[in-house]
């Protein structure tokens, strides 16, 4: 369900952005257009929110509570 939402927006993205580059109100080109509408410029402080998380709850929890078995480790 969720990957067909996020394809849908993307198509919905795509097709929205090449009427709006060819209309020329916009005064933008696609190239423009593309570099305008990159997801990774709207996450705002996401990234360092969770390096932050991490470092002051998940780590400081892993050290007070190791892994129960001796092969297990622990991914963050």
């Amino acid at each position: 369900m969720r990957s067909s939402l996020i394809r849908s927006r993307s198509w919905a993205a795509s097709s929205n952005s090449s009427r709006f580059a060819a209309d020329p109100a916009f005064r933008l080109d696609a190239e423009s257009l593309a570099g305008l509408l990159k997801p990774e410029r709207f996450v705002g402080r996401a990234p360092a929110q969770v390096d932050e998380f991490l470092a002051e709850h998940v780590r400081p929890w892993l050290t007070i509570h190791p892994p129960s078995l001796p092969d297990e480790e622990a991914q963050v």
